[in-house]
């Protein structure tokens, strides 16, 4: 018997191990190897503004990212959606047509939106089509936990730094592709269509500064009522020395008058340090929540939830300006008292 045969029990050959064995072309199975179990280069582009999206702004990108796609050689094309809502549930659309038929008519709140097209492209060094994916998250608002799960939720360091990145984006999109080329076409298309999006209105100047400088803002309110009032004790002392004759003896009702302004001076000193430091963190709070709002427009609930942001931070600019005015009053009347103790 052949050394290549398979022999039965009873000596018999019966076939050739070539026979039972499928034989697959170098290539094709290059092919195949990288399909099953290569990992395709990927492209991240980051978005640091946020944008108010819709339902027809979804239909837009997805129509440029098909006719993008009818320029290349690609076989199929696979578009998913998921909604993430406020009240923890989850809305996933498995097909295209699924989203474009839904019902945005409901009362829940949008907060996350993922879109992701799967799709096969014809290669010319492969036997077989190409993986290559796109995805597109969109975020109304960054929360401790996201942050918490980017940094601690495992895997390597170079990664949870990448999604601590994405967790901290609005709108980040990424391509999964081997074809260099058309990796790079997608993220130009996403750009341009970001670009093309209405922005969320910024707050006006003064205040964005204020805003983004709101921690020493805060300190130098918490600060300035203490310091003043402690300004304020110095010059009723000068005021004491003036209407009297400091160059005289230390007598016992002077003593008793100096103890007496020192306590005084220490307590009054001490509750202008709380004011100021109750003033200041709620200048603090208030400066950390403005200017926040709700950046989609698909259901009911997004429509309502915008109404009520624009609503809340009209309220907190109001306390906002009062504290402040209040504080600088109060300022100016504690140094123009000061002045003339001291002229």
């Amino acid at each position: 018997m052949k050394e290549n045969e398979i022999q039965k029990s009873d000596g018999m050959s019966i076939a050739k191990r070539e026979d039972l064995v499928a034989s697959i072309p170098k290539d094709e199975f290059k092919s195949w190897f990288y399909l099953l179990s290569g990992k395709p280069d990927s492209t991240v582009k980051f978005f640091s503004n946020p944008i108010i999206v819709g339902p027809s702004d979804i239909e837009d990108l997805n129509n440029a990212v098909q006719d993008k796609l009818r320029t290349h050689h690609v076989e199929g094309c696979i578009t998913s959606i998921t909604i993430n809502y406020r009240n923890n549930t989850v809305k996933e659309f498995s097909t295209w047509a699924e989203f474009q038929t839904h019902n945005w008519k409901r009362p829940e709140v949008t907060e996350t939106i993922f879109v992701k097209w799967d799709f096969m492209v014809d290669m010319p060094n492969f036997e077989v089509p190409q993986r290559h994916t796109m995805t597109l998250r969109i975020a109304n608002e960054i929360k401790p936990a996201h942050v918490l799960n980017a940094l601690f939720g495992g895997g390597q360091t170079l990664n949870n730094w990448e999604n601590l990145e994405n967790e901290m984006s609005p709108v980040y999109c990424r391509v999964d592709f081997i074809n260099q080329s058309l990796g790079q076409e997608l993220v130009n298309l996403v750009n341009d269509w970001y670009k093309g999006k209405r922005k969320v209105k910024h707050i006006g100047r003064f205040m964005q500064v204020v805003s983004k400088q709101r921690r020493i803002f805060s300190q130098s309110i918490h600060y300035s009522i203490p310091l003043l009032t402690g300004a304020l004790a110095c010059a009723l002392m000068f005021y004491r020395c003036e209407i009297g004759n400091c160059t005289d003896p230390l007598t016992v009702s002077a003593s008793k008058w100096l103890f007496l302004w020192l306590l005084i001076s220490i307590f009054v000193i001490s509750i202008a340090g709380k004011i100021g430091e109750k003033v200041s963190s709620s200048v603090f709070k208030s400066l950390s929540g403005y200017g926040e709002g709700h950046y989609f427009n698909f259901t009911n609930g997004d429509k309502n939830q915008q109404e009520e942001k624009a609503g809340e931070n009209k309220k907190k600019l109001i306390r906002l300006w009062s504290k402040i005015i209040l504080t600088a009053l109060f300022d100016i009347a504690l140094a123009i008292f000061t002045t003339k103790l001291i002229k």
